[in-house]
């Protein structure tokens, strides 16, 4: 039996981070879909079984907040945040559930490390 490859979304304005990204999680044997922008993203969802998201959390249309909250209105999949802020959305995360937040600029491998542990505390519930 073939087993399921996970599909990560990846949600960024920068196509450089998208392609990167997308490049190295298909490397480690995910699945990976990318979205220039969170209505994008949401598209992206209804259209396809996403396992979990990594987003930015500057955007110009709607910021990775607002979209994990819109995410969390229908899916318990996990969410990583990136950022290059520490504190000034803290206050308005703590009402999602299930968001990772990782500080960057951050390695390449450290993102793949947390997809991996997410994806596996996910699969246990």
């Amino acid at each position: 039996m073939v087993e399921h490859a996970p599909a990560i979304l990846v949600v960024d304005n920068e196509l450089g981070v998208t392609s990167a990204l997308a490049i190295r999680l298909r490397e480690h044997g995910y699945t990976p879909f990318t979205a220039p922008s969170a209505p994008l993203a949401i598209e992206c969802m209804r259209n396809h079984a996403i396992d979990l998201i990594i987003t930015d959390l500057s955007m110009p249309d709607i910021d990775g907040v607002t979209l994990a909250k819109c995410i969390r209105e229908h899916y318990t999949i996990p969410i990583i945040i990136l950022t290059g802020y520490h504190d000034d959305f803290r206050r308005t995360l703590r009402s999602v559930s299930n968001v990772t937040v990782l500080h960057k600029p951050i390695a390449m491998q450290s993102i793949l490390d947390v997809v991996e542990t997410e994806l596996a505390i996910h699969a246990r519930k």
